[in-house]
Protein backbone atom coordinates (compact mmCIF):
# COMPACT_ATOMS: atom_id res chain seq x y z
CA UNK A 1 0.00 0.00 0.00
CA UNK A 2 1.17 3.65 -1.07
CA UNK A 3 0.20 6.75 0.87
CA UNK A 4 0.51 9.76 -1.02
CA UNK A 5 3.56 11.96 0.13
CA UNK A 6 1.14 15.06 0.32
CA UNK A 7 -1.32 13.49 2.91
CA UNK A 8 1.82 11.73 4.87
CA UNK A 9 3.08 15.36 5.21
CA UNK A 10 -0.40 16.79 5.91
CA UNK A 11 -0.78 14.08 9.20
CA UNK A 12 3.00 14.61 10.00
CA UNK A 13 2.36 18.32 10.55
CA UNK A 14 -1.42 17.32 12.32
CA UNK A 15 0.63 15.60 15.02
CA UNK A 16 3.27 18.09 15.36
CA UNK A 17 0.31 20.84 15.62
CA UNK A 18 -1.60 18.73 18.21
CA UNK A 19 2.03 18.00 20.33
CA UNK A 20 2.69 21.58 20.44
CA UNK A 21 -0.92 22.73 21.68
CA UNK A 22 -0.67 20.24 24.17
CA UNK A 23 3.09 21.68 25.01
CA UNK A 24 1.19 24.78 25.45
CA UNK A 25 -1.19 23.46 27.66
CA UNK A 26 0.81 21.59 29.89
CA UNK A 27 2.85 24.71 30.05
CA UNK A 28 0.04 26.87 31.20
CA UNK A 29 -1.17 24.04 33.63
CA UNK A 30 2.63 24.20 35.20
CA UNK A 31 2.65 27.89 35.66
CA UNK A 32 -0.94 28.51 36.91
CA UNK A 33 -0.30 24.99 39.28
CA UNK A 34 3.06 26.59 40.90
CA UNK A 35 1.46 30.32 40.76
CA UNK A 36 -1.10 29.25 43.47
CA UNK A 37 1.07 27.07 45.72
CA UNK A 38 3.67 29.84 45.64
CA UNK A 39 0.23 32.19 46.46
CA UNK A 40 -0.78 29.71 48.97
CA UNK A 41 2.49 29.76 51.22
CA UNK A 42 2.78 33.87 50.62
CA UNK A 43 -0.35 33.63 52.38
CA UNK A 44 0.31 30.93 54.92
CA UNK A 45 3.33 33.64 55.77
CA UNK A 46 0.82 36.47 56.21
CA UNK A 47 -1.08 34.92 57.99
CA UNK A 48 1.91 33.82 60.90
CA UNK A 49 3.10 37.05 60.80
CA UNK A 50 0.01 38.38 61.65
CA UNK A 51 -0.46 36.25 64.29
CA UNK A 52 3.03 37.31 66.05
CA UNK A 53 1.85 40.72 65.39
CA UNK A 54 -1.31 40.46 67.44
CA UNK A 55 0.18 38.02 70.18
CA UNK A 56 2.45 40.90 70.67
CA UNK A 57 0.31 43.34 70.71
CA UNK A 58 -2.03 41.23 73.25
CA UNK A 59 1.00 40.68 75.54
CA UNK A 60 2.54 44.26 75.49
CA UNK A 61 -0.56 46.11 75.48
CA UNK A 62 -3.80 44.52 76.91
CA UNK A 63 -3.61 45.92 80.26
CA UNK A 64 -3.31 49.64 79.01
CA UNK A 65 -6.22 48.68 76.26
CA UNK A 66 -8.73 47.82 76.94
CA UNK A 67 -10.78 48.73 73.82
CA UNK A 68 -8.25 47.27 71.28
CA UNK A 69 -7.87 50.24 69.42
CA UNK A 70 -3.54 50.41 70.03
CA UNK A 71 -3.61 47.01 69.87
CA UNK A 72 -5.24 47.02 66.75
CA UNK A 73 -2.89 50.04 65.58
CA UNK A 74 -0.05 48.20 66.92
CA UNK A 75 -0.44 45.55 64.48
CA UNK A 76 -1.81 47.60 61.25
CA UNK A 77 1.93 50.10 61.89
CA UNK A 78 3.56 46.60 61.93
CA UNK A 79 2.21 45.06 58.70
CA UNK A 80 2.63 48.40 57.22
CA UNK A 81 6.71 48.78 57.88
CA UNK A 82 6.57 45.67 55.83
CA UNK A 83 5.13 46.88 52.75
CA UNK A 84 1.92 45.47 53.75
CA UNK A 85 -1.06 47.46 52.84
CA UNK A 86 -3.79 46.93 55.20
CA UNK A 87 -6.79 46.52 52.94
CA UNK A 88 -10.20 44.78 53.78
CA UNK A 89 -8.51 41.28 53.52
CA UNK A 90 -5.55 42.11 55.65
CA UNK A 91 -8.41 43.16 58.04
CA UNK A 92 -10.19 40.48 58.22
CA UNK A 93 -6.94 38.26 58.55
CA UNK A 94 -6.10 40.46 61.96
CA UNK A 95 -9.49 40.52 63.17
CA UNK A 96 -9.74 35.99 62.49
CA UNK A 97 -5.84 36.31 64.45
CA UNK A 98 -7.48 38.23 67.32
CA UNK A 99 -10.62 35.39 67.27
CA UNK A 100 -7.55 32.88 67.51
CA UNK A 101 -6.11 33.85 70.42
CA UNK A 102 -9.05 35.08 72.34
CA UNK A 103 -10.64 31.35 72.01
CA UNK A 104 -7.12 30.07 72.95
CA UNK A 105 -6.20 28.34 69.84
CA UNK A 106 -2.08 27.49 68.75
CA UNK A 107 -0.15 29.79 66.11
CA UNK A 108 -0.93 28.91 62.45
CA UNK A 109 2.23 27.71 61.97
Amino acid sequence: MHINPEIMDLIVKAIFGLLALGGVWLVGYVKNALKEKVEAGQASELDRLIYDFVAAAEQQLKKSDPTGQYRKQYVVDMLTALGIEVNAEINARIEAAVYSINMGEKALK
